[in-house]
This record gives C-alpha cells, structure tokens and sequence, in this order.
C-alpha cells in the first residue's frame, strides 16, 4: 500500500466515523460482522459483553 493509498484510507475511515446512521442501519452493520444474529442478539463470540448477564 502506497502512502496515498493509506492517506485516502484513513481519509474515508474518518469521514465514516462522522456519519449519522439510524439504528436500523447500526444494527444492520453489526448483524453482517457477525457481531449480532438475525434477531438482534450478540453471536456466541460476543456474549461475554453483555451488561447485566450472569456469568
């Protein structure tokens, strides 16, 4: 990766980390990392990050 590469890069990574998205979109992003399921609920990788759950 060439250091205009890396500069548009960074440049697009901070432009996205300003941009509003809804909650549907939020969610969304976070189903297709593998983060939640379909229904909303964190993956099995995940479920230690649960607040207020009993380990």
């Amino acid at each position: 990766m060439t250091e205009k590469d890396f500069k548009l890069l960074m440049d697009l990574a901070e432009k996205k980390l300003h941009q509003e998205v809804t909650k549907e979109e939020a969610l969304r992003s976070l189903a297709n990392a593998g983060i939640l399921d379909e229904k909303g609920n964190l993956t099995e990788p995940y479920k230690d990050l649960a607040i207020g759950t009993p380990q």
